[in-house]
């Protein structure tokens, strides 16, 4: 889509979500729009770049935390990383970082290398590594628990 959705269809899609009992439409212009967004690469391949709906604003500029994770992943510094926004007094939210890595994280290093391939309003605020016993649960990571990892970190400065 114009937003940057990935939009399905086919002759198998469904209709509608059933929501507190009521029906509500899933399907627009005949197609599903999911919450991924999407772009095509010079080869007609659909890359997805991220989730719509943990897009969050800093200062007025839409931040998606896939972009910076995998500009992070891409340094080679680490090999998993997990933004989250951070309430901010000056810009509303800005991006934290958790990162897993073979060694312990340097994060002036890393900023250094996305000051390269970032601007600067998505260059994470604070990279630390991820929680003790997180790395160890599954594939996919509770962002909600580390956003209250790290509100409660705010409070603490």
């Amino acid at each position: 889509a114009r937003d940057g959705r990935v939009g399905i269809s086919g002759k198998t899609l469904f209709k509608h979500y059933i929501v507190n009992g009521k029906p509500v439409i899933g399907v627009r212009d005949g197609n599903f729009y999911t919450q991924d967004l999407g772009a095509w690469d010079a080869g007609g391949n659909l890359i997805i770049t991220g989730r719509r709906d943990l897009v969050f604003i800093s200062g007025g500029e839409n931040i998606s935390p896939g972009e910076i994770e995998t500009a992070m992943v891409e340094t080679g510094l680490v090999h998993e990383a997990v933004v989250v926004p951070v309430d901010d007094p000056v810009f509303g939210r800005v991006p934290w970082a958790f990162v897993l890595a073979e060694i312990p994280p340097d994060p002036a290093r890393i900023i250094s290398v996305l000051k390269k391939v970032l601007p600067s309003y998505k260059i994470p605020k604070k990279i630390l590594p991820l929680p003790a016993g997180m790395a160890e649960k599954g594939i996919k990571r509770d962002r909600r628990a580390l956003e209250k990892t790290a509100a409660t970190m705010v409070k603490k400065e």
